[in-house]
């Protein structure tokens, strides 16, 4: 999922949905559809918080000393 030059891995984003402030995206993997994810898109600062596969998980926090959009 290639995102702001990010780099890429192998899911896709299948649905999106508003959720609190931003949008949770539903990730599936290209070569193996039973393989799911979720990465959240805070929408008032403009940056991805949480990202998690069956491999890996990450979220960012403490976002108030960014800019908001």
């Amino acid at each position: 999922m290639r995102i702001w030059g990010g780099i890429p891995d192998n899911f896709r984003v299948a649905g999106a949905e508003v959720e609190g402030e931003g949008v949770r995206l539903a990730l599936v993997a290209l070569e193996d559809p039973r393989f799911t994810g979720s990465a959240f898109v805070n929408t008032k600062f403009g940056v991805m918080t949480e990202y998690v596969t069956p491999a890996q998980r990450f979220s960012v926090r403490a976002l108030s000393w960014l800019p908001r959009l």
